[in-house]
């Protein structure tokens, strides 16, 4: 996303072992060889003071890459630990849910009405740490967040990914998750809830692993890999094919040619059955046939609102 640094420890420490080879070459190769090699001619007057200012110059270039090394690695420490303490934190209030029992209690309610039961008051978590939160989580605790989703009654996991409409709804799901039992549904979705949502499907769709086949979850998300491929061709984001509008019409005609099968070389077939499955569903509960349903790009909305449970 725009502003954002990516951080990797591995090229740090790669780049701590550049530093530490070239003090070793400055150390054994280059000071020695100042040290040793000219004595004879320092001892005959054949230099003046020039052997000796290379020789501060080296071992000010030593101290300089040593204190840089130290310094890399200090900060290393100072965000592993914090990232940690973080991913820790996170990951606890996430799984905490992970029983059998749902966090969601009460009869099946319209997602505008959405109640969860309460657990004990925690920190207030704003929009924009939410998104923070959701960005640096790893893939295992965001399939986890997924699966207490599915575990809310009459909630459908296709609507609250796709749906912008439900954005405010997914953002105060994932909040209490993290202990803001207190937090409640905005009347109409912010930015920065649209934005979560966007980074919750982007960094689902940057991962290898057909999320929603391991979550048991029929839904035309199992086309990602083709999707990702249509986004490609039209120079849009994934989350721009599937949220906006005024691609509606791309992504309809997309899902038309998975159900059909023209996609069949880029999708595995538990990932094609998945879709299939989904719109056959779909199509059903709205009293209409498939055909019908995937030739008006105005369907998108009944496509998006999920299987209703």
């Amino acid at each position: 996303m725009a502003n954002t640094i990516n951080y990797n420890s591995e090229e740090v420490a790669e780049a701590r072992s550049i530093i530490t080879q070239s003090v070793s070459i400055l150390e054994s190769d280059i000071l020695t060889a100042l040290s040793s090699s000219f004595t004879a001619l320092t001892e005959l007057d054949l230099f003046s003071d020039g052997i000796s200012k290379l020789q501060s110059q080296v071992e000010t270039l030593i101290s300089d890459h040593n204190t840089f090394a130290g310094s890399l690695s200090a900060h290393d420490n100072d965000l592993s630990t914090f990232e940690g303490t973080q991913a820790t934190a996170v990951n606890q209030y996430i799984n905490s849910y992970s029983g059998e029992a749902p966090y969601y209690e009460g009869e099946s309610t319209p997602t505008t009405e959405v109640e969860i039961s309460h657990t004990e008051e925690g920190t207030k978590i704003s929009d924009k740490e939410l998104q923070e939160i959701v960005e640096s989580l790893p893939y295992e605790s965001k399939i986890q967040a997924l699966k207490n989703i599915m575990n809310a009654k009459g909630l459908d996991l296709t609507s609250l990914l796709t749906d912008e409409d439900n954005s405010n709804i997914l953002s105060c799901l994932l909040k209490r998750m993290l202990t803001n039992s207190t937090a409640e549904i905005n009347s109409t979705p912010t930015e920065y809830e649209k934005n979560i949502q966007e980074t919750l499907l982007e960094s689902i769709a940057n991962e290898d692993e057909d999320a929603f086949a391991k979550l048991g979850e029929n839904t035309f998300l199992q086309g990602m890999p083709y999707l990702k491929e249509v986004a490609s061709d039209n120079n849009i984001d994934l989350s721009s094919l599937i949220l906006d509008d005024k691609y509606s019409g791309i992504l309809v005609e997309s899902i038309k040619k998975m159900y059909s099968g023209d996609s069949e070389t880029m999708l595995t077939s538990t990932e094609l059955s998945g879709v299939k499955n989904y719109i056959d569903t779909i199509a059903s509960s709205n009293n209409i046939s498939v055909d019908e349903l995937l030739s008006n790009k105005n369907n998108i909305d009944l496509i998006k609102g999920g299987n209703k449970k």
